[in-house]
């Protein structure tokens, strides 16, 4: 009976965790920096619901515009490969057909990555953190979590091995934060805040200008902040053009 009784637990268990993501699946949150020519109105109907939402977007487009395909193709190096890798992210989290894209980019660079560099610990970030979003656009509850478990292990041992790259800290945040109660990685959010928080306003450049603005004001919004740090962080955007973010959308733990 106790052994029926477990298992009887365990199916229950399983069948609430599918039945969460099929009711609310893994959804888009944009944490969007503010268009100062939205009215006051607007902003007071949703204090969570900016403007300007395509500021990143655009940015995104832009890029992969300027590394264009169309050149020879010995003549666009590693780094502007990945540029492109980053751009294809922040556009997949709202259309699939870009995290399609970013997949064929990953096969065409995994050759030329030099083992053992900061290059190679760029591409598996973004390999890990696009099956996450991965997650988000599959239609099944088992994919679902299938894509989010493979996503959050590549990210979960790269910050093991790089605790200090603030872009791998990132992007598991951004993974993790706003997951459903029964996946939540709370010690992994904490962490990664923590350390975002201390290491963001003298690391400027660990991001390009417009995803670094978007990190700095993600943590402004979601983390639990004094005075001091709080002051640190606004005053690393001093000279800044607000931009967005992406993340996953939070999702009640009530269903």
């Amino acid at each position: 009976m106790r052994k029926h009784g477990r298992r009887a637990r365990r199916r229950t268990s399983a069948w609430l965790t599918t039945a969460a993501f099929a009711v609310g699946g893994i959804l888009p949150v944009q944490a969007w920096a503010q268009d100062p020519s939205m009215s006051d109105s607007s902003a007071e109907e949703d204090s969570r619901e900016f403007t300007g939402g395509s500021a990143l977007a655009d940015w995104a487009r832009k890029r992969l515009a300027e590394i264009s395909t169309d050149r020879e193709a010995g003549s666009v190096d590693l780094e502007e490969r990945l540029e492109r890798l980053r751009a294809m992210y922040f556009l997949s989290v709202e259309e699939i057909e870009w995290a399609d894209r970013a997949k064929d980019s990953l096969r065409a660079i995994r050759e030329d990555i030099p083992v053992g560099t900061d290059h190679e610990v760029t591409f598996k970030a973004y390999q890990g953190a696009l099956q996450v979003v991965r997650a988000k656009h599959a239609r099944l509850p088992w994919n679902k979590v299938k894509h989010l478990n493979r996503g959050g292990e590549a990210l979960d041992s790269l910050v093991l091995s790089e605790p200090a790259n603030l872009e791998v800290r990132y992007l598991r945040l951004a993974s993790y934060m706003f997951l459903p109660f029964f996946l939540s990685r709370g010690e992994s959010v904490a962490s990664d805040l923590e350390t975002l928080i201390e290491e963001l306003p003298g690391n400027p450049g660990a991001f390009s200008p417009p995803v670094y603005r978007a990190v700095v004001e993600f943590v402004l919004e979601n983390g639990e902040l004094d005075d001091a740090d709080r002051d640190r962080l606004r005053g690393a955007l001093e000279t800044e053009t607000p931009v967005i973010t992406y993340t996953i959308e939070r999702i009640n733990s009530d269903g």
